[in-house]
């Protein structure tokens, strides 16, 4: 069967697919010209968490060679919470099968030395451009730089969760190591500080690094006012996602913001102010310290706000932010200012999605008038 749908509004219905496993297979069913593009989503990861499932794997690649050029990244895992040498040689060696693996992902504890978790990667090393560590245990902090120095075409690094059994005051690398060409950082866990002060004096320049991202960060739990120092030339997009503010004159990050010289895009997600009690509540009270700090010429603003009803909106500070991107050198070059609105489950079907984007742009109407911003609503 053939279909009469023009290939590219094809592509774009099944992207939307991407992650439902059974309508992609109801469409990878439906025209036969439809299979390439549900391939893509359909085999694009696979996880090894056993010996069975590996075994599995490696009969099915014989069976079925054609589907392999679609796998693009490995996620190696193990039930019982620590991933063993013996399944990390296994995955590694299936991985060897998949020519356009780009990703590898370590959803558990590796229960082995960073010297022999390299020794392992290594046949397949040169592939690899993304490496996420999520839940991962290191015996100590001098193997966290030896396992990310070990991919050499390595881009992005995703570290959620990273802990260290001990903690060691330098980095120690063996002969042989790379210079990878990080571009972006993602850290995210409630004790990122140490994957943070590791970046502050790293064992090579991160002369490439440009994007970097902080989830679920409590300020006065890291420090980041030296790591700035050591990156700021080379940032240009940076984003805070969950933010706990203890208090709403915290200058931590707008410490930071203020010294990164080449910023270009800034990303706020979900910023949350501590109420007296331990109560928290979401707020612009504190976003216009960060706007203030700005100094680099700043071209794309994006603040994402969670609200639980429409008399939420009127608690927030939007007359200062107004004032402060309509009034502010550095943000005098702004071509999009995105306003993201999360309605809460509570506030569903009461609020009228275009009346919502009216009001916001009636909050902020200088900016409004520049034809730089942009609202959108979203279901929390």
């Amino acid at each position: 069967m053939s279909s009469h749908i023009p290939p590219e509004l094809v592509g774009q219905i099944i992207d939307h697919l991407y992650n439902d496993s059974k309508s992609l297979n109801a469409c990878a069913l439906a025209a036969r010209d439809w299979l390439p593009a549900t391939r893509y989503h359909r085999f694009r990861s696979i996880r090894f968490h056993s010996a069975k499932r590996i075994d599995s794997f490696q009969q099915f690649s014989q069976n079925s060679p054609d589907i392999l050029p679609y796998y693009q990244e490995a996620i190696i895992c193990d039930n019982s919470g620590y991933v063993p040498a013996s399944i990390l040689e296994a995955a590694a060696n299936a991985c060897l099968t998949l020519p356009n693996l780009e990703r590898i992902k370590f959803n558990n504890r590796i229960y082995a030395s960073t010297p022999r978790v390299v020794t392992i990667l290594s046949p397949i090393a040169n592939k690899i451009t993304t490496l996420n560590l999520s839940g991962t245990l290191f015996a100590s902090s001098n193997d966290f730089w030896p396992l990310i120095c070990s991919f050499p075409k390595l881009t992005t690094v995703q570290a959620c969760g990273v802990t260290f059994g001990s903690t060691e005051e330098t980095a120690f690398l063996p002969v042989n190591i790379y210079e990878p060409p990080i571009t972006t950082f993602s850290i995210s866990a409630s004790r990122q500080g140490f994957v943070i002060d590791h970046l502050i004096n790293p064992p090579f320049p991160l002369r490439h690094l440009e994007v970097f991202e902080i989830l679920y960060i409590d300020p006065s739990q890291t420090t980041l006012v030296p790591l700035a120092d050591s990156i700021q030339d080379t940032i240009k997009q940076l984003r805070f996602c969950t933010v706990l503010i203890h208090r709403a004159d915290d200058q931590r990050i707008p410490d930071f913001v203020s010294r990164l010289t080449n910023l270009d895009t800034l990303i706020m997600d979900k910023v949350y102010v501590l109420r007296p009690g331990g109560d928290t509540v979401e707020s612009l009270s504190w976003i216009p310290l960060v706007l203030k700090s700005v100094t680099a010429p700043l071209r794309k603003l994006s603040i994402e706000l969670v609200i639980r009803n429409i008399d939420h909106l009127d608690s927030m500070g939007w007359s200062q932010v107004d004032h402060i991107l309509t009034n502010q050198e550095s943000l005098r070059q702004l071509t999009e200012v995105s306003i993201y609105v999360m309605t809460t489950s509570a506030v569903r079907g009461n609020i009228d999605t275009e009346a919502l984007k009216t009001s916001v742009g009636q909050r902020l109407p200088m900016t409004s008038r520049r034809g730089v911003l942009r609202c959108t609503v979203r279901k929390h």
